[in-house]
Protein backbone atom coordinates (compact mmCIF):
# COMPACT_ATOMS: atom_id res chain seq x y z
CA UNK A 1 0.00 0.00 0.00
CA UNK A 2 2.59 2.37 1.15
CA UNK A 3 4.59 1.92 -2.40
CA UNK A 4 1.09 2.39 -4.43
CA UNK A 5 0.90 5.57 -2.35
CA UNK A 6 4.41 6.70 -3.36
CA UNK A 7 3.59 5.54 -6.65
CA UNK A 8 0.87 7.45 -7.64
CA UNK A 9 2.40 10.78 -5.99
CA UNK A 10 4.95 10.67 -8.29
CA UNK A 11 2.61 10.31 -11.30
CA UNK A 12 0.58 13.07 -10.06
CA UNK A 13 3.34 15.20 -9.48
CA UNK A 14 4.33 14.64 -13.35
CA UNK A 15 0.81 14.93 -14.56
CA UNK A 16 0.76 18.36 -12.28
CA UNK A 17 3.98 19.55 -14.05
CA UNK A 18 3.32 18.64 -17.41
CA UNK A 19 -0.15 20.45 -17.56
CA UNK A 20 1.24 23.95 -15.91
CA UNK A 21 4.33 23.24 -17.98
CA UNK A 22 2.14 23.16 -21.27
CA UNK A 23 0.08 26.06 -20.17
CA UNK A 24 3.54 28.12 -20.20
CA UNK A 25 4.71 26.87 -23.36
CA UNK A 26 1.41 28.13 -24.71
CA UNK A 27 1.56 31.67 -23.19
CA UNK A 28 4.92 32.33 -24.43
CA UNK A 29 4.13 30.91 -27.87
CA UNK A 30 2.91 33.31 -30.57
CA UNK A 31 2.97 31.43 -33.57
CA UNK A 32 -0.68 30.23 -32.55
CA UNK A 33 -2.06 33.67 -32.58
CA UNK A 34 -0.34 34.40 -36.19
CA UNK A 35 -2.20 31.16 -37.34
CA UNK A 36 -5.24 31.92 -36.24
CA UNK A 37 -5.13 35.21 -37.04
CA UNK A 38 -5.68 33.96 -40.69
CA UNK A 39 -7.85 30.92 -39.83
CA UNK A 40 -10.41 33.29 -37.79
CA UNK A 41 -10.25 36.08 -39.97
CA UNK A 42 -9.24 38.59 -36.71
CA UNK A 43 -7.37 41.15 -39.18
CA UNK A 44 -10.74 41.59 -40.98
CA UNK A 45 -12.87 41.40 -37.26
CA UNK A 46 -10.71 43.85 -35.35
CA UNK A 47 -9.70 46.20 -38.36
CA UNK A 48 -6.23 46.26 -37.73
CA UNK A 49 -3.53 44.91 -39.30
CA UNK A 50 -2.05 41.58 -38.73
CA UNK A 51 1.72 43.34 -38.15
CA UNK A 52 0.13 45.62 -35.96
CA UNK A 53 -1.97 42.91 -33.72
CA UNK A 54 1.06 40.81 -33.30
CA UNK A 55 2.98 43.39 -31.78
CA UNK A 56 0.20 43.85 -29.29
CA UNK A 57 -0.53 40.87 -28.51
CA UNK A 58 3.59 40.60 -27.83
CA UNK A 59 2.55 43.24 -25.18
CA UNK A 60 0.08 41.65 -23.65
CA UNK A 61 2.36 38.22 -23.41
CA UNK A 62 4.69 40.01 -21.77
CA UNK A 63 3.09 41.95 -19.59
CA UNK A 64 1.35 38.55 -18.34
CA UNK A 65 3.87 36.67 -18.07
CA UNK A 66 7.04 38.95 -16.57
CA UNK A 67 6.36 39.84 -13.48
CA UNK A 68 8.68 43.15 -13.45
CA UNK A 69 6.18 44.45 -16.54
CA UNK A 70 4.04 47.05 -14.06
CA UNK A 71 1.90 48.29 -17.06
CA UNK A 72 0.34 47.60 -19.69
CA UNK A 73 -0.32 49.33 -22.65
CA UNK A 74 -1.20 48.97 -25.91
CA UNK A 75 -0.73 50.83 -29.25
CA UNK A 76 -4.15 50.03 -31.14
CA UNK A 77 -6.66 49.03 -28.46
CA UNK A 78 -7.56 51.01 -25.73
CA UNK A 79 -8.74 49.54 -22.37
CA UNK A 80 -11.33 49.85 -19.62
CA UNK A 81 -10.33 49.81 -16.27
CA UNK A 82 -12.41 46.71 -15.87
CA UNK A 83 -10.22 45.47 -18.71
CA UNK A 84 -6.89 46.44 -17.26
CA UNK A 85 -7.91 44.63 -14.10
CA UNK A 86 -9.09 41.27 -15.77
CA UNK A 87 -5.30 41.44 -17.64
CA UNK A 88 -3.77 42.00 -14.34
CA UNK A 89 -5.81 38.80 -12.56
CA UNK A 90 -4.22 36.93 -15.44
CA UNK A 91 -0.93 38.37 -14.53
CA UNK A 92 -1.26 37.26 -11.17
CA UNK A 93 -2.68 33.85 -11.93
CA UNK A 94 -0.06 33.30 -14.64
CA UNK A 95 2.61 34.17 -11.27
CA UNK A 96 1.45 31.75 -9.37
CA UNK A 97 1.73 28.79 -11.70
CA UNK A 98 4.89 30.10 -12.58
CA UNK A 99 6.26 29.78 -9.21
CA UNK A 100 4.67 26.70 -8.82
CA UNK A 101 6.46 25.12 -11.75
CA UNK A 102 9.93 26.31 -10.45
CA UNK A 103 8.95 24.59 -7.20
CA UNK A 104 8.22 21.33 -9.15
CA UNK A 105 11.77 21.86 -11.42
CA UNK A 106 13.44 21.83 -8.25
CA UNK A 107 11.67 19.46 -6.54
CA UNK A 108 12.23 16.98 -9.44
CA UNK A 109 16.21 17.94 -10.02
CA UNK A 110 16.52 16.74 -6.41
CA UNK A 111 14.67 13.69 -6.55
CA UNK A 112 16.78 12.79 -9.90
CA UNK A 113 19.70 13.13 -8.09
CA UNK A 114 18.70 11.16 -5.41
CA UNK A 115 17.98 8.80 -7.62
CA UNK A 116 21.24 9.01 -9.51
CA UNK A 117 23.00 8.36 -5.71
CA UNK A 118 20.77 5.45 -4.69
CA UNK A 119 19.17 7.26 -2.08
CA UNK A 120 15.62 7.62 -4.18
CA UNK A 121 14.30 5.03 -6.36
CA UNK A 122 12.18 6.35 -9.00
CA UNK A 123 9.13 3.82 -9.10
CA UNK A 124 8.43 2.48 -12.31
CA UNK A 125 4.91 1.98 -12.03
CA UNK A 126 4.36 6.19 -11.86
CA UNK A 127 5.12 6.34 -15.70
CA UNK A 128 2.14 4.05 -16.63
CA UNK A 129 -0.25 5.39 -14.35
CA UNK A 130 0.64 9.50 -15.81
CA UNK A 131 0.02 7.64 -18.84
CA UNK A 132 -3.21 6.67 -18.03
CA UNK A 133 -3.82 9.81 -15.83
CA UNK A 134 -2.89 11.88 -19.02
CA UNK A 135 -5.08 9.97 -21.41
CA UNK A 136 -8.69 9.77 -19.13
CA UNK A 137 -7.92 13.52 -18.61
CA UNK A 138 -6.99 14.56 -22.27
CA UNK A 139 -10.09 12.67 -23.22
CA UNK A 140 -12.58 14.03 -21.03
CA UNK A 141 -11.64 17.69 -21.69
CA UNK A 142 -11.78 16.86 -25.51
CA UNK A 143 -15.33 15.44 -25.34
CA UNK A 144 -15.99 18.70 -23.29
CA UNK A 145 -14.72 21.10 -25.75
CA UNK A 146 -16.30 18.95 -28.66
CA UNK A 147 -19.41 19.46 -27.99
CA UNK A 148 -19.46 22.76 -25.85
CA UNK A 149 -16.90 24.88 -26.29
CA UNK A 150 -18.00 28.02 -24.67
CA UNK A 151 -19.63 25.94 -21.55
CA UNK A 152 -15.77 24.73 -20.69
CA UNK A 153 -14.89 28.45 -21.42
CA UNK A 154 -17.18 29.73 -19.32
CA UNK A 155 -16.93 27.33 -16.71
CA UNK A 156 -13.11 28.01 -16.73
CA UNK A 157 -13.41 31.87 -15.96
CA UNK A 158 -16.22 31.32 -13.18
CA UNK A 159 -14.05 28.78 -11.22
CA UNK A 160 -10.75 31.06 -12.10
CA UNK A 161 -11.99 34.61 -11.16
CA UNK A 162 -14.63 35.86 -8.77
CA UNK A 163 -15.91 38.57 -10.83
CA UNK A 164 -17.10 38.72 -14.44
CA UNK A 165 -14.45 41.35 -15.63
CA UNK A 166 -14.09 38.41 -18.29
CA UNK A 167 -16.71 39.62 -20.12
CA UNK A 168 -15.38 42.38 -22.05
CA UNK A 169 -17.62 44.51 -24.25
CA UNK A 170 -16.06 45.32 -27.70
CA UNK A 171 -16.95 48.71 -27.12
CA UNK A 172 -15.23 50.00 -24.25
CA UNK A 173 -12.74 47.03 -24.23
CA UNK A 174 -12.00 45.86 -28.44
CA UNK A 175 -9.35 43.84 -27.60
CA UNK A 176 -12.08 41.38 -27.70
CA UNK A 177 -12.30 41.64 -31.25
CA UNK A 178 -8.68 40.61 -31.65
CA UNK A 179 -8.87 37.70 -28.94
CA UNK A 180 -11.64 35.61 -29.98
CA UNK A 181 -12.99 32.66 -28.50
CA UNK A 182 -11.98 30.31 -31.07
CA UNK A 183 -8.19 31.13 -30.66
CA UNK A 184 -8.47 29.89 -26.80
CA UNK A 185 -10.25 27.23 -27.78
CA UNK A 186 -6.89 26.09 -30.26
CA UNK A 187 -4.82 27.02 -27.04
CA UNK A 188 -6.83 25.06 -24.96
CA UNK A 189 -6.74 21.86 -27.94
CA UNK A 190 -2.59 22.38 -28.17
CA UNK A 191 -2.29 22.21 -24.46
CA UNK A 192 -3.87 18.90 -24.63
CA UNK A 193 -2.16 17.60 -26.85
CA UNK A 194 1.14 18.84 -25.25
CA UNK A 195 0.03 17.30 -22.22
CA UNK A 196 -1.08 14.10 -24.04
CA UNK A 197 2.31 13.60 -25.33
CA UNK A 198 4.23 13.80 -22.19
CA UNK A 199 1.84 10.76 -21.19
CA UNK A 200 2.55 8.94 -24.49
CA UNK A 201 6.36 9.71 -23.81
CA UNK A 202 5.80 8.20 -20.08
CA UNK A 203 4.48 5.02 -21.39
CA UNK A 204 7.60 4.43 -23.74
CA UNK A 205 9.66 4.95 -20.23
CA UNK A 206 7.94 2.48 -18.58
CA UNK A 207 8.18 -0.11 -21.20
CA UNK A 208 11.38 0.29 -21.67
CA UNK A 209 12.10 0.57 -18.00
CA UNK A 210 10.23 -2.82 -17.68
CA UNK A 211 12.01 -4.46 -20.04
CA UNK A 212 15.37 -4.08 -18.23
CA UNK A 213 13.53 -5.33 -14.73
Amino acid sequence: MKNFIKELLIAVYFFIISILSSVLIIFNSTFIYKMCINFFNIEIVSGIQKDLLIEDYKKIILYVTNPFVKELKLDNFVMSSKGEFHFLEVKNIVFIVEVIVLILLIVGIVLFLLNRNNKFKLPINSFNYLFFFTVIFVFIILIFIYFDFTFVFDKFHKILFNNDYWIFNPITDPIIKALPEEFFMVCGVICLFITLLVGIISKFIYINLKKKT
